[in-house]
């Protein structure tokens, strides 16, 4: 059986939207191919072929914008992304974009690419965003290999070692269980709560202290915190798809004029700026909310 991450696979990976698959897919190739040219991307040139997905929604959806800042260097979470393709040419950065037939195009999100470093570095690559976030470099200098971030990476192409850093944490130990009735059982067996449980879960999978692990969890809370204050207030938001919403049904909520709403709806708000992730007084339950 498949082994799942907490942070890997259920509170992450970190995503940016309107899409996992357009918008953190392509940031993740970005950052990926990145590290793989081994310089300061000076150009950059991707095609997208015309009987893709990304052909007709690189723009709408992000994708252009995710690997602009991805080969930037940006954070996925970084305040610019939405200017990165305006802010690319002060950075060094030509980047442009092309439709054009894709020999071998098997996956709709399929991206060919071509990378030249500041220092002369080149780097061609063919990869593809498959789903979640998730993706794969399918090919490197006219090599075919399978990269997906999930390990750190070294080849040789053409003469020349690339390395990679993974995308996600990696997998450095066993899973304590593999089943909810099997963590069940184990919980009683150590007299602790399902949340302790994880937390030991999480730290014997990726070789993390359980201390290591709750902060990554508080980091990823304030990120969520941020993205509701952010979408509540509305302002200084460019979404590609929609206009911002969120505020507009807390406030129809407070006037009773939702066809549904209550606790639901109100629970985005009852945290305040100065909350983390943190054990309650018997030790048995993590508490992220109070609510009021």
């Amino acid at each position: 059986m498949e082994f799942v991450s907490i942070l890997n696979d259920v509170l992450g990976p970190v995503m940016r939207g309107p899409s996992s698959s357009h918008t953190a897919g392509s940031w993740h190739i970005a950052r990926l191919v990145r590290d793989l040219l081994g310089g300061e991307p000076a150009a950059a040139e991707l095609i997208f072929d015309p009987d893709g997905s990304y052909a007709a929604t690189y723009r709408q959806q992000g994708v252009d914008l995710a690997f602009a800042a991805g080969l930037l260097g940006w954070e996925l979470t970084d305040g610019r992304f939405a200017r990165a393709l305006a802010l690319a040419p002060a950075e060094g950065l030509d980047i442009r974009f092309r439709v054009a037939p894709l020999a071998g195009a098997d996956h709709p999100n399929t991206v060919h690419g071509k990378l030249v470093a500041r220092d002369g570095r080149r780097l061609a690559f063919t990869a593809k965003s498959v789903g979640g976030g998730m993706v794969v470099v399918t090919g490197l200098d006219g090599r075919p290999v399978h990269l997906d971030g999930k390990s750190a990476v070294a080849v040789r192409t053409g003469g020349a070692a690339r390395t990679a850093r993974p995308l996600f944490f990696v997998r450095k130990g066993e899973p304590l269980f593999l089943s909810a009735s099997e963590m069940v059982r184990l919980a009683a067996k150590r007299r602790v709560s399902l949340g302790r449980q994880a937390l030991a879960y999480e730290s014997a999978l990726l070789g993390l202290t359980e201390a290591e692990v709750m902060a990554e969890i508080g980091r990823r809370f304030d990120i969520m915190k941020d993205a509701v204050r952010r979408g509540l207030s509305g302002r200084g938001l460019a979404m590609k798809l929609l206009e911002p919403s969120a505020g507009k049904v807390l406030r129809a909520e407070a006037k009773r004029r939702l066809a549904a709403g209550g606790l639901p709806t109100r629970l985005t708000t009852a945290t305040g700026p100065d909350e983390r992730p943190r054990w309650s007084p018997d030790g048995q339950r993590i508490l992220f909310i109070s609510s009021r």
